[in-house]
């Protein structure tokens, strides 16, 4: 298959430290007959030749990184990973799952949660050709002191609810309502601490803040992104988990309120839901277009009113006034100009959507808070 194609191929590779594959093969020593500097991506539907190029090029080009990372011994690395990770595949195609073979013969401390010691290379040559590896943990660097939670015991001990077929969950996604009065008007924060329950194999999931204008029953036609995080969703049960990035400031006018939800895809191979508690203070909502569930309805509307998704927001009351960029206790001109200069760029003071990039969403921000601070 394409993997025992793509393998041979790698093996070329890291003997002799070149991407030409096979040359001299059609009568011409310059020209190759495959190269490992490619751009294939996974899936691949072309003939498994061709389609052996994806984990070749993933090899080549975390090679290319370990270089530019400064890893000396970036030879002996590859080459231990590539010919061990033989012994552990099944199959004979190529599929992320080797992307966490490399992950784990590079790991430290049998705990792939936290990253290994070049996880940064190896996902980056199998971003490449989509191949992307599992996101690591983390935790909350500054948490607030004005912590609020879902769920009044704050317990995350009960698993939840999820649409499935023959005990595989399909998509759903979860959702939890904060109310003005909760967050005391105005509200900033880093981190959002979660429960989860994932009875099957590693997947990435996507937390999502989101701005509801009409407040009440969250609408999808009604929710303004501020803020995505992805996060690794791994084997466990009883998880309490972190997603981390830019401080967001919200304020709630009205009847707004603020929606955090978790989108997780369909698992292959066991049962992936929230965890939380009996006790609440609000519903829990759920939305799932495989069972129908085409805009939000809460658990309680369909049976289940006593299980709770367990959602924290690690932040302070008051905002600050994070768009003051040079600091004058008003948001003009001034700031926008040195947001400007930072546009397309990762930045610690102007990414305020924490989503990693200098954009037009920080403009949004921006001019939304135009004026005097305070």
């Amino acid at each position: 298959g394409a993997y025992g194609e793509g393998m041979s191929d790698c093996v070329s590779v890291v003997i002799t430290d070149s991407p030409l594959l096979g040359l001299g093969f059609q009568n011409n020593c310059t020209v190759p007959l495959r190269n490992a500097d490619n751009t294939v991506q996974y899936p691949c539907s072309t003939p498994i030749h061709s389609c052996g190029r994806v984990i070749s090029g993933c090899v080549w080009d975390t090679r290319e990184a370990l270089i530019a990372a400064g890893v000396s011994n970036y030879r002996e690395l590859l080459s231990s990973w590539t010919i061990n990770s033989i012994l552990v595949h099944t199959g004979t195609e190529i599929t992320p799952q080797i992307t966490i073979d490399f992950l784990t013969l590079d790991d430290d401390d049998a705990d792939l949660s936290n990253g290994s010691p070049h996880y940064d290379q190896i996902n980056e040559g199998f971003s490449l050709h989509n191949m992307t590896a599992p996101i690591p943990s983390v935790t909350c660097s500054t948490p607030g002191s004005n912590p609020v939670a879902s769920n009044i015991d704050g317990a995350v001990s009960v698993g939840g609810i999820a649409c499935a077929s023959n005990g595989i969950t399909v998509e759903n996604t979860y959702a939890r309502v904060f109310t003005a009065a909760e967050l005391g008007g105005q509200y900033s924060f880093e981190c959002i601490n979660f429960g989860l329950d994932n009875g099957g194999s590693y997947l990435a999931g996507q937390v999502k803040v989101w701005i509801d204008a009409n407040g009440g029953t969250p609408s999808q036609s009604d929710l303004s992104l501020v803020a995505t995080y992805p996060v690794g969703l791994y084997n466990g049960n009883d998880q309490t988990v972190t997603v981390s990035g830019e401080t967001v400031c919200i304020e709630l006018t009205g009847a707004e309120t603020l929606v955090v939800t978790i989108d997780i895809p369909a698992s292959g191979d066991g049962f992936v839901t929230f965890a939380g508690g009996s006790t609440s203070g609000s519903e829990t909502w759920i939305l799932s277009d495989p069972c129908g569930i085409s805009d939000f309805v809460t658990l309680a509307s369909i049976g289940f009113p006593n299980i709770h998704w367990w959602v924290e927001l690690s932040g302070n009351v008051g905002c600050g006034c994070p768009w003051d960029l040079n600091g004058d206790d008003t948001v003009s001109g001034a700031d926008l100009g040195l947001l400007l200069l930072q546009w397309q760029l990762p930045s610690d003071d102007a990414d305020f959507d924490g989503d990693g990039i200098v954009d037009g969403s920080d403009i949004g921000i921006m001019l939304i808070n135009w004026g005097p601070c305070g």
